[in-house]
């Protein structure tokens, strides 16, 4: 009996002291490709025996700064914490602030007051190791500017950081190949290292590589459209010593064997991170000076050619267009923006706006008969070739900001019930687009693309300028987005330099916890991980 008590005593003692291990995955919207990492981190952190807590929208609990706040609050007794975020990230007051974001209680659009912000992150995470002075943090962040995290983090005693990228740049999605095709991102290729056995640190660095690759073979959006995608991971040793070099301290600690080690590995970290960037420069032809100057002085006379023919046709549109279809539509729309401006009338700025309505309301109960309506189609064609022209003046009107070929879009939506299709011809003339080969390859592409536009700008001139405009940038203004990139890895460099020079026993002593954690395994904290599915879980 007494041998069964000390059993019992025994059993509920382990039970109490035994630790758990959390995995909290902050998701900030609804996005599809969100919601498949978020059910592919829910898979990886319970294969390893973590309590699962889900801030989402596909869960009870929302992902907001309160709810993220009390959850880290109201958790005792454990020995290992993850922490992932999944979602858009912001900067918010001239890169002062930094804000991983939450959607708005209708789960529409974004809400800055339920965001999370790094500081409250980091203070989230200095009270939860107060009352879990053993365990240990693992953050990981896929948003944009993400590296904002683990440079908060820096100083953080038994927590580590990786971010998909800088603090300074998006992060992105891409497609992987293969018979079935996968959105895939940094914390897939860091999560599956994971799978494989792999520390942390060598999770990373595989990571960084697989990324940085696929970024070459599927350049979804670059070099001819939009801002360049491609990432930068970062780690929080790296940006342990940046945030050091830019504090300015010194000391005179000389560095041992295994400190001289690690700097060895961040300076190996940097030199092929600077060899990628010039990689990418290459291969998007940026030392072919003369000829990405042609290329660019080529589009500008294609874009201006493609333009006057878009305007010819928009005119077109509007001079052929019938009084008892038209007519009507226009009063319709400018009644409904009448009636959405008078629920804003608290707003001084929509007094101006809607004085505008009014005035086109006017015009229009102005046009009586067929004759009052060909003059008016006559002064509105006249008006949009101006309007278009203006846009390229020193002085722009507002509604340029969104672009030339958007407003004779909302142009033409305005006069005729047609839809121009501009995606079928982005899919003959800029699809899908090749992988960063050479800069031959390169510019080979530009000059097929330009040849396909202007070929089908004799067809439909109106659809080939809106899908000319939005994937023929010129690989000289790409080029010139690399120098931030350059810069930063520059100072970082001299940064690397200067702490194996001038770093206290202090602040190598931390850089060696950093370190020391980042070898740690995913399976360190687990008796034995669970069976995975057939071919992992990402």
């Amino acid at each position: 009996m007494h041998k069964a008590l000390v059993l019992i005593l025994t059993f509920i003692s382990s039970l109490a002291l035994a630790k758990e291990k959390v995995a909290v995955i902050f998701v900030g919207n609804a996005d599809p490709i969100l919601q498949e990492r978020e059910a592919a981190a829910l898979k990886f952190y319970e294969t390893y025996g973590y309590r699962v807590i889900r801030l989402s929208p596909n869960s009870d609990k929302a992902a907001t700064s309160e709810s993220f706040k009390k959850t880290l609050a109201g958790l005792k007794n454990v020995e290992s914490l993850h922490v992932e975020f999944l979602g858009h990230g912001e900067l918010k007051e001239n890169g002062k602030k930094y804000y991983m974001m939450a959607a708005d209680k209708n789960g529409e659009g974004l809400d800055i007051k339920r965001s999370l912000e790094v500081q409250d992150l980091k203070k989230s995470l200095q009270d939860f190791q107060k009352k879990n002075p053993e365990a240990e943090s693992t953050v990981y962040a896929l948003n944009c500017f993400g590296g904002r995290i683990p440079q908060a983090l820096a100083d953080l005693p038994r927590t580590q950081a990786f971010s998909a990228t800088r603090g300074d740049v998006k992060s992105w999605t891409f497609l992987e190949g293969g018979e079935s095709r996968k959105n895939v991102d940094f914390l897939v290729f860091f999560q599956r290292g994971l799978e494989e056995g792999k520390t942390f640190q060598e999770a990373f660095a595989d990571a960084t590589k697989e990324y940085q690759k696929i970024q070459k073979q599927s350049p979804s959006r670059f070099p001819f459209a939009g801002e360049p995608a491609f990432s930068l991971p970062r780690s929080q040793s790296q940006e342990y010593v940046l945030k050091w070099c830019f504090s300015k301290t010194t000391g005179s600690s000389v560095p041992d064997d295994s400190q001289k080690l690690i700097a060895r590995k961040l300076k190996s970290q940097h030199a092929e991170t600077t060899e990628y960037i010039q990689s990418m420069k290459s291969a998007v032809a940026c030392s072919k000076t003369s000829e990405i100057k042609q290329e660019a002085e080529s589009l500008k006379t294609i874009e201006k050619n493609l333009k006057e023919k878009a305007v010819k046709k928009l005119q077109e549109v509007i001079l052929s267009s019938k009084m008892d279809e038209t007519l009507p539509k226009f009063i319709d729309d400018l009644q409904g923006a009448m009636d959405f401006y008078r629920e804003m009338d608290n707003d001084p700025s929509v007094a101006e706006k809607m004085e505008e309505v009014r005035n086109d309301l006017r015009e229009l109960f102005e046009v009586k008969d067929e004759v009052d309506f060909a003059r008016f189609k006559e002064a509105k064609a006249e008006k949009i070739a101006e309007e278009i022209k203006a846009c390229d003046g020193n002085k722009p009107p507002e509604f340029c900001d969104s672009g030339k070929a958007l407003y004779m879009l909302f142009t033409y939506g305005q006069w005729s019930t047609e839809d121009l299709k501009p995606e079928e011809i982005v899919q003959k003339c800029a699809r899908p687009t090749p992988a960063l080969v050479s800069a031959e390859k390169t510019l080979e592409e530009s000059q097929k693309r330009q040849q396909c536009f202007v070929k089908e700008s004799e067809n439909n001139p109106l659809a080939a300028y809106m899908a000319f405009s939005t994937n023929s940038k010129s690989l000289q203004s790409f080029c010139s987005t690399f120098k931030p990139a350059e810069d930063f890895y520059k100072k970082e460099g001299e940064c690397l330099e200067r702490f194996g020079k001038q770093a206290s026993a202090k602040d190598w002593k931390r850089l060696q916890e950093i370190d020391k954690m980042s070898q740690g395994r995913m399976s360190d904290t687990s008796s034995k991980p669970k069976e995975r599915e057939q071919g992992g879980v990402r």
